[in-house]
C-alpha cells in the first residue's frame, strides 16, 4: 500500500481523495473508541 501511495501505479486523484477520507474516518473512529 505504501508503494501504491508513492505513485508506482499512479492512481487517479479522485481515488486518492477517497482513500484520504477513508483514513480520516478510520482515525476518528479509533480516537472515539480509545477515549
Amino acid at each position: 500500500f505504501a508503494a501504491y501511495l508513492r505513485g508506482s501505479t499512479s492512481p487517479p486523484a479522485s481515488l486518492m481523495i477517497r482513500m484520504g477520507r477513508l483514513s480520516d474516518r478510520f482515525a476518528k473512529m479509533r480516537s472515539q473508541r480509545n477515549s
